[in-house]
């Protein structure tokens, strides 16, 4: 599902606050949102990354705090236990720099826009590789901003050759 159709579930709430809520989800994030805003929201540039990275970082400290509860309590049924031995597998395998260079990795493996590497996997990854919250915090935030730098550079770029 592309974020276009996931924003209509928003109705008629503004712009700010849809690219706001895009960025929060797991399947967009601000790889989804940012683009959405700027393209089809109709805002600058710097409201789409603002809105994106407050976004997208407002689930990082519930996500990080209650990360061991939430794979414990998911691996004790069947079919949850199987979602989470494959994300924790995959994470496992695409964070090897979370691994040798702790939040500075954190951050970089947040930082490239690529799937499965934004907040929610690095928040996963924060908890595998035992990164305390304050520096797991510091590096999904400096991750957050290069990642939307990134995306923001791009969707201005292609958005400019376009129109």
């Amino acid at each position: 599902m592309h974020a276009e159709q996931i924003a209509q579930y928003f109705g008629e709430l503004p712009s700010w606050w849809v690219s706001f809520f895009l960025a929060m989800l797991p399947v967009t994030e601000l790889r989804g949102s940012i683009p959405w805003a700027i393209t089809l929201g109709d805002m600058s540039w710097h409201q789409a990354f603002i809105s994106s990275v407050l976004g997208n970082f407002v689930p990082a400290l519930p996500l990080l705090v209650f990360m061991e509860q939430i794979v414990r309590i998911a691996s004790r049924y069947t079919f949850t236990r199987k979602i989470v031995d494959f994300f924790l597998r995959r994470t496992r395998k695409r964070a090897k720099a979370v691994e040798k260079y702790g939040y500075l990795g954190l951050a970089l493996f947040v930082g490239i826009p690529l799937p499965v590497t934004g907040m929610w996997t690095g928040a996963l990854a924060a908890f595998m590789f035992g990164i305390p919250i304050r520096r797991a915090l510091a590096g999904i935030a400096l991750g957050l901003l290069m990642s939307a730098t990134i995306v923001t550079s791009i969707t201005m770029g292609v958005f400019e050759l376009i129109f």
